[in-house]
């Protein structure tokens, strides 16, 4: 009998100190859209995660990504300007969370793409 409760009290113990995986599934949707199909519905995107497609510009004063005549400005981080300089001209994409209320520098943009996570060719 004490044999028995012995086995029971470290299997217990043991049972005890057993970690529990408790991850959870964040799912994050992302709006793949046209850039004016992002402007001809700009409350419909606000504070919505978006990626577009375009031409990049990454210059100073001049941080955007365009199809035509249709721009958004595309805010980025000190760190992000430097890393992201070898882009502009190219065709390619922007992702992050869209905010109509930014209109970028002198007011010359429809709206912006903030908080960038993923940008490039």
């Amino acid at each position: 009998m004490r044999k028995f409760a012995t086995i029971l009290i470290l299997t217990l113990l043991i049972a005890s100190c057993a970690t529990t995986d408790n991850k959870q599934e964040i799912v994050v949707r992302v709006y793949h859209i046209s850039i004016s199909e992002l402007l001809e519905n700009p409350t419909q995107y606000d504070g919505k995660i978006v990626e577009v497609t375009g031409l990049l510009s990454v210059s100073f004063e001049n941080v955007s990504v365009h199809s035509s005549d249709k721009r958004v400005w595309v805010k980025l981080t000190k760190e992000q300007f430097a890393d992201y300089r070898q882009y502009n001209g190219f065709y390619g994409y922007v992702r992050g969370t869209f905010d109509s209320r930014i209109k970028g520098h002198m007011g010359r943009y429809a709206g912006a793409i903030k908080q960038i996570t993923r940008f490039g060719e």
